[in-house]
């Protein structure tokens, strides 16, 4: 636990660029669209401003053996809540890699 965002991305960042977790480590980049009901236009953007993304970020940096926990509530139904925990098992990759 840590007082500040700046402080948790820090020690993140301090695991990941560690001897903590193997390679390779990937990052995610999160994307969002937004379908205009009158033109039918499909814009594809992503707020710079956390306070705008509901708290997610913009990117994710992952690698096996990750631990992991949602800060917001994502999916109640489906147990997807604010302050679950879960473990990194590993990465299924597209064609594209």
């Amino acid at each position: 636990m840590f007082a500040t965002n700046a402080l948790t991305d820090d020690f993140n960042d301090k695991k990941l660029t560690g001897k903590s977790l193997p390679q390779p480590h990937y990052a995610i980049s999160a994307t969002d669209s937004k379908r205009d009901t009158l033109t039918g236009q499909v814009t594809i953007t992503m707020p710079k401003k956390i306070s705008d993304t509901g708290g997610l970020k913009e990117t994710l940096v992952l690698a096996k053996g990750a631990r992991v926990m949602l800060t917001n509530n994502l999916d109640v139904s489906d147990r997807l809540v604010n302050g679950g925990r879960g473990v990194v098992m590993g990465f299924e990759l597209d064609k594209n890699g």
